[in-house]
C-alpha cells in the first residue's frame, strides 16, 4: 500500500443537495442528494486507515441529511457509529452541517464519541430572519443562538465555524 501524502483524507458520503437556497447552484449542477451506501463508506475509510491515514474528514453538501434518500434509519448518527471503530481511525471530522439538520442526537454523538472531532462546521449564512427567508433558508439569529447553546451545553470545548453572506 502506498503511504498517504497527508495524515488525513476526505471521504465524500453524499453528492448533491435537496435544499433550494436562492444563492446556491449546487442542486442545479450536482442534482438532488444521493447518499452512498454505509458499507461502501466504511470500506473506503478502512482502506485509507490501513494505508496510514489517521483522520477522516466526512464531506457532503448537506452532511447532516445523510441517508434520507436511501432510507438509512439512523442517518448520519448511525453512520458515525458504524464507521467510528474502523481499525487505525483516530479522528473523524464532519464538514458542512446545515443548521436545521443538526439534531440533538447528532450533537450528543459528536460530543460524546471520542473519535469525532468536537468541531461543528455550521452553514449559518446570516442571522436576520427576513434575509434568511429571502435566501429560502429557515431560522434566524435566535434559532442560531439556540443551536449554538445546545452545542455548548453538550460540548463546551467544541470549535464552531461558519460562513456568512454580508
Amino acid at each position: 500500500r502506498p503511504t498517504p501524502a497527508t495524515p488525513y483524507a476526505y471521504v465524500k458520503v453524499a453528492e448533491g443537495c435537496d435544499k433550494g437556497c436562492t444563492f446556491c447552484a449546487i442542486p442545479q449542477f450536482r442534482g438532488a442528494q444521493r447518499s452512498r451506501a454505509p458499507v461502501n463508506i466504511r470500506e473506503e475509510i478502512a482502506g485509507l486507515c490501513a494505508a496510514g491515514v489517521g483522520e477522516i474528514v466526512l464531506v457532503a453538501q448537506d452532511l447532516a441529511a445523510f441517508g434520507r434518500d436511501i432510507d438509512a434509519p439512523g442517518g448520519i448518527v448511525d453512520l458515525l457509529r458504524f464507521v467510528g471503530d474502523v481499525e487505525g481511525l483516530r479522528r473523524l471530522r464532519l464538514l458542512y452541517l446545515y443548521p436545521r439538520e443538526v439534531s440533538d442526537a447528532l450533537i450528543e454523538e459528536m460530543a460524546g464519541n471520542p473519535v469525532i472531532a468536537p468541531y461543528f462546521d455550521l452553514s449559518l449564512q446570516h442571522a436576520a430572519g427576513a434575509l434568511l427567508r429571502a435566501m429560502r433558508r429557515p431560522g434566524d439569529g435566535e434559532r442560531h443562538l439556540d443551536l449554538i447553546s445546545r452545542i455548548r451545553t453538550a460540548a463546551p470545548q467544541a470549535a464552531l465555524r461558519s460562513s456568512f453572506i454580508v
